[in-house]
């Protein structure tokens, strides 16, 4: 018998229905407080908000799925297990309570979460006391957290086999997973990022992963902190935890405000100063939980002093673009432009193609017909420096250790760094032998790089760690994963935040479309626009804007791009 799951559909509208009854009821209750302190909107949309899910450490804001019914069919059992999939509080209680007593406690549900774009499809073989659900997936999420897009949607089959227990039918043979449909995924899950240190333990790099919200979230993201970085950043990304760190009870509890956090007697190898270290990994990651205002560290329930380590800021991304014209270098205010002290001369003078700033505006780079230009902004009477005569180049790029980046356009591009006193590096690496690179990017913090490479007619979208050396320049990169997007011709990438990327598709007839891509995340693509040549952006949503080939800068509000300025050459953020 095959059920394309109307009843197993049911069992998501009934969760939605017992979830917003829930907030419903929370709500209701903590209106007693605030009545007659304001009013309360009686219309208008019900949504979730951050003031619900502050909330953390409870489990009961989530879909209540429905114990076994009494004398169940295999379709009912097999309908009812994959409704309890959508409620993981009590470590998914009530899905085991359709399992036999040999499957209860051994099923693993956190190691694999399918996402699925449609309604499961059962088909229940009652002869032999067997189903098979058949998926459409279009990512998947690991035990750790990490979440895999599937480019080309996917069907998979799971089995099921049951059993009768107590005149009742149970189920004794099923995989380790859950399976949930994407709206049940955006309510249930939340994205957390893991922070490790840079390459000189300086800048915090994050590491995104998802998990459920709820009161086991804090444990599982120690455990996946104890763990380490994805292994595309090995060696750009470090732990400060020792190698064998485990947690000594597997339980982070939190209250008031303290997540108590104890580990093995392994964490005491640690040098002073790693302690510290591991301190600021640990309430990096766990402050992102609503309410969690500090960590205690223990040993073996030993309360323990780690001291403090402060990482570098990262400057917040100005929220105002600079701009290249005929005349000068600006920054964008609204609809006008106030000219840089100093660029007017330069722009006249070197008639760049092509820019770079640093965030204090201090320093400046410039692609010209004659290679690329290095002058400080600063200092009186100063010359622009010809550091790169190179022609064939990049837009260059300023990273947050102060190192210069020029790359070349051609195949097999040689990739330079330049300080401001005149030293210069190269970053060693045969990954692009044979490739072009049309685009790049560095992160914030500097320890991550993104990159549009084009090999014979194919345009991919990848991602690297940056490994540097004492002074602070990239030396090599480590890793390196290909990102999924729905850009079929991506051409030009760039950091909108330290986990999100801007990446500008093109087609034939040159229709762009812009998109947003959170890293090991989904994607959200924004209006398409004719010619577009380039897309940046920064933290806040309202600050992002592209480039046409006809000299039109654009800015995106609400739901379209809207003309801000005509006659741009080129547009950037300050870094």
């Amino acid at each position: 018998m095959k059920f394309a799951l109307n009843d197993a559909l049911k069992f998501e509208k009934r969760a939605l229905l017992v979830l917003r009854t829930a907030l419903a009821a929370a709500v209701s209750a903590s209106l007693v407080a605030v009545a007659g302190c304001a009013a309360i909107p009686m219309s208008g949309t019900v949504r979730l908000g951050s003031d619900i899910s502050s909330v953390s450490t409870n489990d009961f804001l989530y879909f209540s799925p429905y114990e076994p019914p009494a004398g169940g069919s295999l379709s009912d059992i097999m309908a009812g297990f994959l409704s309890a999939g959508t409620g993981p509080q009590s470590d998914y209680a009530v899905a085991r309570m359709y399992l036999a007593n040999n499957l209860k406690t051994s099923w693993m549900p956190n190691q694999r979460v399918v996402i699925a774009d449609t309604t499961p499809e059962v088909t229940v073989d009652s002869a032999n006391n067997l189903a098979h659900v058949q998926v459409h997936a279009t990512a998947q999420i690991d035990e750790g957290g990490r979440l895999t897009k599937i480019a080309a949607v996917s069907n998979n089959t799971y089995d099921y086999s049951f059993t009768r227990e107590g005149g009742q039918w149970r189920i004794n043979g099923a995989p380790n997973l859950t399976i949930i449909s994407r709206p049940v995924f955006d309510v249930v899950f939340k994205d957390f990022s893991l922070y490790f240190f840079d390459s000189q333990k300086r800048y915090l790099v994050p590491d995104v992963r998802w998990f459920p919200s709820r009161a086991s979230t804090a444990t599982r993201l120690v455990n996946a902190l104890i763990a380490g970085p994805d292994s595309w950043l090995l060696g750009a990304a470090k732990n400060a935890l020792p190698a064998g760190t485990k947690l000594a009870i597997d339980a982070v509890t939190i209250t008031d405000g303290v997540a108590s956090v104890d580990f093995n007697t392994k964490v005491l190898s640690a040098s002073t100063l790693t302690k510290a270290q591991i301190q600021a990994q640990l309430f990096a990651t766990l402050s992102q939980i609503p309410g969690v205002r500090s960590v205690q560290i223990s040993v073996d329930r030993n309360i323990q002093d780690f001291g403090s380590f402060s990482p570098w800021d990262i400057p917040v991304l100005s929220l105002t673009p600079v701009v290249l014209t005929n005349s000068s270098l600006a920054h964008l205010s609204g609809n006008s432009t106030t000219a840089i002290d100093g660029t007017k001369t330069l722009v006249q003078h070197l008639k760049p193609k092509d820019f770079a700033i640093t965030s204090q505006n201090n320093w400046v780079a410039a692609t010209t017909k004659e290679g690329l230009y290095q002058a400080s902004l600063v200092s009186f009477g100063a010359e622009p420096t010809l550091v790169d005569n190179r022609t064939d180049l990049l837009a260059p790029l300023f990273d947050r250790q102060g190192w210069l980046w020029s790359i070349s356009a051609g195949m097999s591009p040689k990739i330079l760094l330049f300080d401001q006193n005149g030293n210069k590096g190269e970053l060693q690496t045969s990954v692009f032998a044979k490739k072009q690179i049309l685009s790049f990017s560095v992160s914030p913090e500097g320890a991550r790089l993104a990159v549009v490479i084009r090999t014979g007619k194919t345009n991919e979208a990848w991602l690297f760690g940056l490994i540097r050396d004492k002074s602070g320049a990239a030396v090599s990169i480590s890793g390196g994963y290909r990102l999924a997007t729905s850009a079929n011709n991506p051409t030009s990438v760039s950091w909108l935040d330290g986990s999100t990327l801007g990446v500008l598709s093109t087609n034939f007839d040159g229709w762009a479309e812009p998109s947003e891509l959170l890293l090991g995340g989904f994607e959200t693509t924004l209006a398409g626009l004719n010619g577009g040549t380039s897309f940046i952006g920064s933290h806040s949503t309202d600050a992002r804007f592209a480039l046409t080939s006809s000299g039109e800068l654009l800015q995106f509000r609400g739901s379209a791009w809207t003309h801000v300025q005509s006659g741009v050459l080129r547009v950037h953020y300050p870094n």
